[in-house]
C-alpha cells in the first residue's frame, strides 16, 4: 500500500509487486498507513480524519478523528498498542472504539516507532523528539537550527535508525551513533530488516543499502537511481526492496525478472584481531587489514559482509592462510556479476620490538578534548591521528603542551559517535577507541 502527497483521497495498492496496481478510496487524503496483517490497517492524513480496513482496503470505513492533521501512523511490535502522530503538537492513542487525544509542544510529528510495548519515538523537524517509557510521553526540545528528523525505525528494543539531515543515526541503548553523512541532499525514509539489513533514501535520488548494520564498523552503497527526489523506502526480505518518490515515481529492486540483485561486493571483511577497519578499494577490487603483532595469520577466521542475495567462495567463517593474499570470488544473486576480490593481511610489526610505551588516554568518553600522557612517550610520537569508522581520517595531529609528557587532540567539531586513535611512535603502532559524546 502506498499514500500519496497530493489532494486525493486514494491509496495505491499492489499484489504482484508493483507489476500491476488497484487504486483504493478512503475517505480522505491520507499521509500516513499501517497496515497490521494482509487485512487490517489504519490510514489517516487530512483533517484528522482516521479510516480503518478490515478486508485489506477493499473498504475503508470511518474510525475516528484526531485533532489535526495525521502526519504518522505507528504500532508497538506486537500490534497491541497504536499511536497517531498528529500536527500542530498533537498525539493521539489508537483504542478500541477511537483517539484517546493529547496536546503537546507545538510541532508535526512526522514519523513514530516503537521498539516494545512500552518504548517508542516520534520525531520532528528542528531536531524535536518525544520519547515513550511507562506509558509517558516526554519531550525533548531542539532549535531551530538544529537538522530535522524525517524518519525512524526501531528494529530491536532498544535500538533504532533514523535520518537526520544528511546524516544517517543508530540508536542504540540511548546513545547515538553516526554512520552516514551526506552534506549534498537530506536523508528522508529508513527502513530496517531486523538488526543487520537498513534502507534509506535521499532527496538527491540515492538508495542507500547496509547489510552490517549491527556491526561497529557499518558500510553503505550508494546506488543513484534518479534525479529527482526519493521520499521512503521499503523492504521484506534483503531481495525485495521498493523506493518512492515524487511525480509519482517507484523504484523497485530485487530478483525479480527484469529487475536482477546484480551487486557482488564486500561491504566490510572483519577479523578479530584487526587493529583498524579493513581498507576496501571498490574499484581496485583490494582489501587491506592490518591485525596485532603476534597474531597467528596461517589460521585466521575472517567474517565477510556481501551484497544483498551474494554468494562467497571461499566463504566467510572458514580458516584461511592469509601468508600470501587470499582471493574471494563473489557471484551476485543472480549470478551474472562476478568479482575476485584479493585480501592482504599484514601484522603490526615492531622494527627493533622495543616495548609499547604506557599510555592514559582520558577523559574517555570525551565531550571535546582528549589528552595522551606517559613519560615513556614525550619523545617517541611521531604522529597522532583520529579515524572514523570508514577508515577515513578526520583529525590528522595533536598538540604537544609545553614542557609536559601530553598530547592534546580537539574532536569537539566532529558529530557524537566512535572513532580510532591512532598514535605512531618509534617503532610501534597504537591503536585506541574513543567516544565523543
Amino acid at each position: 500500500w502506498i499514500t500519496n502527497s497530493c489532494n486525493y483521497n486514494e491509496i495505491y495498492h499492489t499484489t504482484d509487486g508493483g507489476d500491476t496496481w488497484d487504486i483504493q478510496t478512503p475517505l480522505a487524503e491520507c499521509h500516513a498507513i499501517y497496515m497490521l496483517s494482509s487485512e487490517v490497517g489504519y490510514a489517516g492524513g487530512a483533517s484528522g480524519l482516521l479510516c480503518k480496513t478490515t478486508n485489506g482496503g477493499q473498504d475503508w470505513n470511518f474510525f475516528a478523528v484526531a485533532p489535526s492533521q495525521i502526519r504518522s501512523i505507528g504500532f508497538s511490535p506486537d500490534g497491541s498498542m497504536g499511536w497517531v502522530g498528529g500536527a500542530e503538537g498533537y498525539l493521539s492513542r489508537i483504542t478500541a472504539t477511537g483517539l484517546e487525544s493529547q496536546f503537546n509542544n507545538y510541532t508535526d510529528w512526522d514519523a513514530i516507532s516503537f521498539g516494545s510495548n512500552d518504548y517508542g519515538w516520534t520525531v520532528s523537524c528542528f531536531g524535536r523528539k518525544m520519547i515513550f517509557e511507562n506509558g509517558i510521553w516526554t519531550f525533548y526540545g531542539g532549535a531551530q537550527y538544529f537538522p530535522c528528523y524525517a524518519d525512524i525505525q526501531f528494529n530491536g528494543p532498544a535500538q533504532a535508525w533514523l535520518s537526520y539531515g544528511g546524516e544517517l543515526l543508530r540508536l542504540r541503548d540511548g546513545m547515538f551513533g553516526h554512520f552516514y553523512e551526506d552534506t549534498a541532499q537530506s536523508i528522508q525514509g529508513v527502513f530496517t530488516l531486523g538488526l543487520d539489513s537498513v534502507w534509506a533514501v535521499t532527496t538527491g535520488g540515492d538508495i542507500l543499502l547496509s547489510s552490517n548494520a549491527n556491526a561497529d564498523t557499518v558500510h553503505f552503497i550508494a546506488d543513484h537511481v534518479t534525479d529527482g527526489w526519493l521520499s521512503d523506502v521499503f523492504a521484506i526480505d534483503g531481495k525485495h526492496a521498493w523506493a518512492i518518490g515524487n511525480n509519482g515515481s517507484l523504484f523497485r529492486y530485487g530478483v525479480l525478472e527484469g529487475f536482477p540483485s546484480g551487486d557482488a561486493d564486500i561491504i566490510d571483511f572483519v577479523v578479530d584481531q584487526q587493529t583498524e577497519p579493513a581498507e576496501i578499494n571498490n574499484s581496485a577490487l583490494t582489501i587491506q587489514v592490518t591485525v596485532e603483532e603476534d597474531t597467528d595469520i596461517t589460521a585466521i577466521i575472517p567474517e565477510i559482509y556481501l551484497s544483498p542475495d551474494a554468494s562467497v567462495d571461499p566463504p566467510g567463517g572458514s580458516m584461511q592462510d592469509f601468508t600470501v593474499p587470499v582471493t574471494y570470488t563473489v557471484t551476485s544473486g543472480n549470478g551474472q556479476t562476478v568479482k575476485e576480490w584479493v585480501v592482504t593481511v599484514d601484522i603490526t610489526t615492531d622494527v627493533a620490538k622495543p616495548e609499547v610505551p604506557e599510555l592514559l588516554i582520558y577523559p574517555n568518553p570525551t565531550k571535546g578534548t582528549v589528552y595522551i600522557s606517559g613519560t615513556s612517550i614525550q619523545n617517541q610520537i611521531i604522529s597522532i591521528g583520529v579515524l572514523d569508522l570508514y577508515g577515513k581520517v578526520v583529525v590528522e595531529t595533536g598538540t604537544q603542551r609545553d614542557g609536559r609528557a601530553e598530547w592534546v587532540i580537539d574532536i569537539s567539531h566532529l558529530p557524537s559517535g566512535l572513532y580510532i586513535l591512532k598514535i605512531s611512535t618509534l617503532g610501534s603502532l597504537i591503536v585506541r577507541k574513543v567516544i565523543k559524546q
